[in-house]
């Protein structure tokens, strides 16, 4: 997910014109960014961070990727990037819940090919795939909802940072 991130402001900065460009420009694919970014930070604060206690340079990563990441783009994307229009329910949850059923699908084939799970909640060795499932239904609907909630918020924070017209 940090990698989305990255992709996110990077590709359209380097290559505005191109597919990828604006794919990855698009308000959608920069709002479901700032999602996923949010469910890392919460996610591992609360399920993972009691698990892995790292020192040195792997301390400062951790920090980084998910504490200063999500909060920092989420920061961002709240305050300065544009927000998707709005529009009909259906399609901005289609482009909301892409990446993170991709990134589960993921998660399974990569766990079925090398016999391990990165994260205890999705370990379909463990839980059995539909146990995986039911967890993988939950972040979704706490990324769907965050989503929205983090839409709320950019649109009150952006209203009040607009520039007001002058009167005359």
């Amino acid at each position: 997910t940090n990698l989305l991130v990255a992709l996110v402001l990077t590709v359209p900065a380097v290559a505005p014109r191109s597919a990828a460009g604006r794919l990855l420009g698009h308000a959608h694919a920069r709002w479901t960014a700032a999602a996923a970014i949010l469910v890392v930070g919460i996610a591992y604060h609360l399920l993972l961070s009691d698990l892995y206690n790292p020192t040195g340079v792997a301390a400062v990563t951790d920090l980084v990727f998910h504490y200063l990441v999500p909060a920092l783009y989420a920061l961002t994307w709240v305050c300065a990037l544009p927000l998707p229009a709005r529009g009909p329910l259906w399609p901005a949850l289609g482009a909301l819940r892409a990446y993170p059923v991709a990134y589960f699908a993921y998660l399974l084939a990569r766990g079925a090919v090398v016999g391990s799970y990165p994260y205890f909640f999705v370990d379909a060795g463990a839980l059995g795939v539909l146990g995986a499932f039911r967890n993988a239904l939950g972040l979704l609907a706490v990324h769907l909802l965050l989503a929205w909630g983090l839409r709320g918020v950019a649109q009150r924070v952006q209203a009040r940072l607009a520039p007001t017209p002058a009167t005359t």
